[in-house]
Protein backbone atom coordinates (compact mmCIF):
# COMPACT_ATOMS: atom_id res chain seq x y z
CA UNK A 1 0.00 0.00 0.00
CA UNK A 2 1.08 3.34 -0.87
CA UNK A 3 0.78 6.45 1.60
CA UNK A 4 -1.55 7.58 -0.68
CA UNK A 5 -3.92 4.48 -0.51
CA UNK A 6 -7.44 5.17 1.08
CA UNK A 7 -9.67 1.87 2.11
CA UNK A 8 -12.86 1.98 1.95
CA UNK A 9 -15.21 -0.62 3.31
CA UNK A 10 -18.94 -0.67 1.99
CA UNK A 11 -21.52 -2.95 3.97
CA UNK A 12 -25.56 -3.30 4.29
CA UNK A 13 -28.19 -5.04 5.27
CA UNK A 14 -26.88 -5.44 8.91
CA UNK A 15 -30.83 -6.18 9.92
CA UNK A 16 -29.40 -5.79 13.60
CA UNK A 17 -32.66 -6.80 15.69
CA UNK A 18 -34.10 -8.98 13.25
CA UNK A 19 -30.91 -11.59 13.19
CA UNK A 20 -30.47 -11.24 16.66
CA UNK A 21 -34.03 -12.37 17.44
CA UNK A 22 -34.65 -15.33 14.94
CA UNK A 23 -31.11 -16.45 14.48
CA UNK A 24 -29.11 -15.29 17.69
CA UNK A 25 -27.16 -13.82 15.54
CA UNK A 26 -25.11 -10.46 16.05
CA UNK A 27 -23.96 -9.25 12.39
CA UNK A 28 -22.74 -6.09 13.03
CA UNK A 29 -20.79 -8.04 15.38
CA UNK A 30 -19.44 -10.84 13.15
CA UNK A 31 -18.72 -8.41 10.19
CA UNK A 32 -16.59 -5.72 12.71
CA UNK A 33 -14.68 -9.01 14.07
CA UNK A 34 -14.04 -10.56 10.86
CA UNK A 35 -12.79 -6.75 9.29
CA UNK A 36 -10.43 -5.88 12.46
CA UNK A 37 -9.45 -9.54 13.30
CA UNK A 38 -5.93 -11.69 12.24
CA UNK A 39 -7.52 -12.73 9.17
CA UNK A 40 -9.43 -9.25 8.30
CA UNK A 41 -8.54 -6.57 5.88
CA UNK A 42 -7.26 -3.11 6.50
CA UNK A 43 -9.99 0.08 5.91
CA UNK A 44 -10.17 3.70 6.79
CA UNK A 45 -13.46 4.34 6.42
CA UNK A 46 -16.81 1.91 6.11
CA UNK A 47 -19.57 3.11 4.71
CA UNK A 48 -23.09 1.44 5.84
CA UNK A 49 -25.61 1.62 3.33
CA UNK A 50 -28.38 1.24 5.51
CA UNK A 51 -30.86 -1.58 6.70
CA UNK A 52 -29.16 -2.06 10.41
CA UNK A 53 -32.97 -2.73 10.76
CA UNK A 54 -34.62 -6.14 9.23
CA UNK A 55 -38.11 -5.13 10.22
CA UNK A 56 -40.77 -4.10 8.01
CA UNK A 57 -41.69 -1.10 10.68
CA UNK A 58 -39.68 1.59 11.88
CA UNK A 59 -37.17 0.61 14.42
CA UNK A 60 -37.55 0.94 18.00
CA UNK A 61 -35.14 2.87 20.92
CA UNK A 62 -34.40 -1.04 21.71
CA UNK A 63 -32.94 -1.96 18.60
CA UNK A 64 -31.38 1.55 18.22
CA UNK A 65 -29.65 0.44 21.56
CA UNK A 66 -28.57 -2.75 19.81
CA UNK A 67 -27.11 -1.04 17.28
CA UNK A 68 -24.96 0.81 19.32
CA UNK A 69 -24.28 -2.03 21.84
CA UNK A 70 -22.79 -3.64 18.27
CA UNK A 71 -20.89 -1.06 17.11
CA UNK A 72 -18.78 -1.23 20.41
CA UNK A 73 -17.47 -4.38 18.71
CA UNK A 74 -15.01 -1.70 17.18
CA UNK A 75 -10.86 -1.99 18.65
CA UNK A 76 -8.90 -1.10 15.68
CA UNK A 77 -10.78 2.13 14.48
CA UNK A 78 -13.05 4.48 15.85
CA UNK A 79 -16.61 5.01 15.72
CA UNK A 80 -16.27 8.68 13.87
CA UNK A 81 -14.59 6.15 11.38
CA UNK A 82 -18.05 5.11 10.37
CA UNK A 83 -20.81 6.27 8.20
CA UNK A 84 -24.11 5.70 8.33
CA UNK A 85 -27.01 6.16 5.55
CA UNK A 86 -30.44 5.11 6.11
CA UNK A 87 -32.07 2.43 4.37
CA UNK A 88 -35.89 1.60 3.35
CA UNK A 89 -35.79 -0.59 6.58
CA UNK A 90 -34.83 2.16 8.65
CA UNK A 91 -37.42 5.09 7.43
CA UNK A 92 -39.85 5.93 9.63
CA UNK A 93 -43.74 5.75 8.91
CA UNK A 94 -45.82 8.04 7.68
CA UNK A 95 -47.06 9.27 10.48
CA UNK A 96 -43.30 9.99 11.99
CA UNK A 97 -40.97 12.32 12.05
CA UNK A 98 -38.98 11.75 8.59
CA UNK A 99 -36.14 9.63 9.45
CA UNK A 100 -35.81 10.10 13.43
CA UNK A 101 -33.74 6.95 13.60
CA UNK A 102 -31.16 9.17 11.63
CA UNK A 103 -30.96 11.86 14.28
CA UNK A 104 -29.84 9.11 17.65
CA UNK A 105 -26.18 8.83 17.64
CA UNK A 106 -25.39 5.32 16.13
Amino acid sequence: MTRNTFRVWAVGDAHVGTDLRVANRESLVDAILHSEGPDGFDWDIMIDVGDLSGSQTPPGDDEGREVVRQYAALRKHRREQVYNLVGNHDASSVDEATQWLSLIHI
